[in-house]
């Protein structure tokens, strides 16, 4: 779960690991980022997602951004979300 003080968001990386298992090698995939139903939006203008990588996930060592998104304006109400093929 990723957000702030009383908003709830979440993310999901779909994305085809490497033969070699090492999910540090991805380079290609698509990142989702949502906010959730019910969530405390009464104050948010507007909201950015940022995707960062680490060498070491414990530690967060090694920390760099590695996407982002332009500033979407939030909708006083959240539209349902459908996804599909």
């Amino acid at each position: 779960m990723v957000g702030g003080s009383g908003m709830e968001a979440y993310q999901t990386i779909l994305a085809e690991v490497p033969e070699n298992g090492n999910i540090e090698d991805v380079y290609d995939g698509t990142w989702i980022y949502w906010l959730a139903p019910g969530s405390d939006i009464s104050n948010l203008k507007q909201v950015r997602a940022e995707l960062y990588r680490v060498d070491d996930a414990l530690t967060n060592e090694g920390q760099r951004m590695v996407s982002d998104s332009l500033f979407e304006t939030v909708p006083t109400t959240l539209p349902p979300i459908t996804l599909g093929n």
